[in-house]
């Protein structure tokens, strides 16, 4: 079984499943619980509220899978403090590039790249596309622009 309950289901509309951290799936329901570790994946259509074991609410939407943690309903904002540069950064940028130095040796590197959280097996290694759109207008327009009637003539000789 998974970790600790993070939440009960109030609402299901439609069908909605959650995956634990072994693969298996389960249908969900009014009143089941759903654990830390598990992934709430629901159809076109369909979604379900939660309510956290504090009891804040969520709604998961059609086609918006859900990875369950304790951070889901922490409902906590960051500080005003963690939400803006920091003035001996922008300072630093600033100067640097008064000087026509490189930003990227003068600031501290970002967690991106080989030596930042993407080496590490925290997290996902890719990313999941929920939809896809090609548009086919171009093509629509060619075959109806084209003649009713096409001869060809290909010449096989050399």
């Amino acid at each position: 079984m998974a970790g600790q309950v993070i939440a009960t289901v109030l609402n299901v509309t439609g069908v909605v499943f959650v995956v634990d951290q072994n693969g298996n799936r389960r249908q969900l329901k009014a009143g089941d619980e759903v654990r830390e570790g598990e992934r709430i994946v629901n159809s076109n259509g369909s979604n379900v509220e939660l309510m956290s074991v504090s009891g804040d609410m969520m709604t998961v939407a059609q086609q918006q899978p859900v990875s369950v943690t304790n951070e889901l309903f922490s409902g906590q904002a960051p500080v005003p403090a963690e939400a803006v540069a920091q003035t001996a950064t922008i300072d630093t940028v600033l100067q640097t590039l008064q000087n026509g130095g490189n930003l990227d040796d003068a600031l501290e590197a970002t967690a991106a790249g080989l030596n930042g959280a993407g080496a590490s097996s925290d997290g996902s290694n890719f990313v999941m596309l929920n939809r896809v759109e090609v548009g086919t207008r171009g093509i629509v327009e060619l075959d109806r622009a084209a003649p009713a009637e096409q001869t060809f003539t290909i010449n096989t000789t050399p």
